[in-house]
């Protein structure tokens, strides 16, 4: 049985250029590059209708809701003078603590500060921090509290001796002992040696109306530095201000373990204190 053959193909028909299409194409081209320019003018309009947009709005669009966190930044609107140990009528007696081999020499001098040797000895026992706070206007602050600051705690070495003290202050003020030996030092109110009843926080002061704060920063058997902060608030700003000795701690040692000297009547030589040092705290 003979299968059948397929038919041949017809021969291609020529290709010819035809005017018409051509422009045809180019008139394809021409729309498709109109609508791209179309779309790209509607996206700038819509990104500059945005960019108004945005430049009408407010620039804090963030929560504005209250916080309790003081406002540390805040400049102070009173003035801080510190003064240490300048105030014998209320408790300032003058002991300070160096190495044994300062006290083998004859020190004539007695106070700390008319000799080099001792004008950077720390207080013994105890010290007398003195601030004075005073407004700078007319509007009241409200000197809401003190928060203590121990930065070390070591055993105390050295021998304490008596030094030179100078004159009483003028405004009665308010008095605050520290025992720095404690974990948790805090600042507690305390009566005058004068039978000043003991004031607590809150205090008001103004530019008429100053404040005198004595902060004693007491050690028994440590070698403590030591600062304090004061929180203050006024016309709705809060803050703090940091009492310190012009930068750096307090340094306070006390005498529990350590020998305790003084200058004998004709200031020639040392010899061992009759009466220790004033502890405001007992």
């Amino acid at each position: 049985m003979t299968e059948p053959t397929a038919p041949s193909p017809a021969p291609a028909e020529p290709i010819t250029e035809s005017k018409p299409a051509a422009a045809k194409t180019m008139w394809h081209s021409a729309g498709w590059w109109a609508s791209v320019g179309g779309i790209v003018a509607v996206i700038s309009l819509v990104v500059t209708t945005i960019q108004l947009f945005q430049s009408d709005e407010p620039a804090a669009t963030k929560p504005t809701g209250t916080t309790s966190t003081p406002t540390s930044t805040a400049a102070a609107p009173f003035t801080t003078v510190v003064k240490i140990n300048e105030d014998t009528c209320n408790g300032a007696t003058g002991f300070h603590v160096v190495p044994p081999s300062m006290v083998t020499a004859v020190r004539p001098a007695q106070n700390k500060d008319g000799d080099p040797a001792f004008a950077n000895a720390p207080d013994a026992v105890f010290s007398d921090v003195i601030v004075t706070l005073q407004g700078t206007s007319g509007v009241a602050t409200v000197l809401q509290g003190m928060k203590v600051h121990v930065v070390s705690r070591r055993a105390a070495e050295g021998v304490a001796y008596r030094n030179g003290a100078v004159e009483c202050g003028g405004i009665a003020p308010a008095f605050f002992g520290i025992k720095l030996d404690h974990a948790d030092a805090a600042a507690k109110p305390l009566p005058g040696r004068d039978g000043t009843p003991a004031r607590a926080f809150p205090f008001k002061i103004s530019d008429s109306d100053p404040e005198v704060l004595h902060i004693y920063g007491v050690a028994d058997d440590c070698d403590c530095q030591w600062y304090v902060d004061i929180e203050w608030s006024s016309g709705g700003k809060t803050g703090t201000v940091t009492i310190d000795n012009g930068g750096q701690p307090f340094r306070t040692v006390g005498t529990k373990n350590i020998k305790v000297v003084g200058l004998t009547p004709d200031y020639q030589n040392w010899a061992q204190e009759s009466y220790p040092p004033y502890n405001p705290m007992q």
